[in-house]
C-alpha cells in the first residue's frame, strides 16, 4: 500500500527483489506461488491507466495470472480491517488457504524476514 506513485515504484521494485531472493534460496518457499498485488486508493477515473501502468512494469518478469491490482475506496480502512499498516515498506502477506491472513513481513528481503515468512506458512 503505498502513500504515492513514487512510493508504489519503490515498494515494486523492492517486492520484485524479494521474488529474485526467493528464488534464490534454498527455503521450501521457493516453491511456493508468488503473486503481486498493488492495493491502491485511486478515483474509478484514474483506474484504467494505473491498470495498464502496472501491467507494462511487470511484463516479462511477472506471469499475467500472477498479478493484479487491487483499488479500493479507503486505503485506511483496509489497512485496518487487515491489520497491515501503511508505512511506505513493500509488504509480503501469508494468506491461508481459506483467506485468512497467517501474517506478514515488511521491507527488503533479509535472513530474518525470511525466517519470519517460513514461521508464518507453517502455521
Amino acid at each position: 500500500m503505498g502513500t504515492s506513485r513514487e512510493n508504489g515504484e519503490i515498494q515494486q521494485q523492492h517486492l520484485l527483489q524479494w521474488q529474485a531472493y526467493l528464488t534464490a534460496s534454498t527455503s521450501f518457499l521457493r516453491e511456493w506461488p508468488l503473486y503481486h498485488f498493488p492495493v491502491i486508493d485511486a478515483p474509478g477515473f484514474i483506474q484504467g491507466v494505473i491498470r495498464r501502468g502496472i501491467a507494462k512494469s511487470y511484463e516479462g518478469l511477472i506471469d499475467d495470472d500472477k498479478a493484479a491490482v487491487l483499488f479500493i475506496k479507503s486505503a485506511r480502512k483496509f489497512s485496518e480491517e487487515s491489520a497491515i499498516p501503511i508505512d511506505d515498506q513493500a509488504t509480503l502477506v501469508v494468506v491461508r488457504s481459506k483467506g485468512s491472513i497467517a501474517g506478514f513481513v515488511k521491507g527488503l528481503p533479509s535472513t530474518q524476514s525470511l525466517g519470519t515468512l517460513e514461521l508464518l506458512a507453517n502455521n
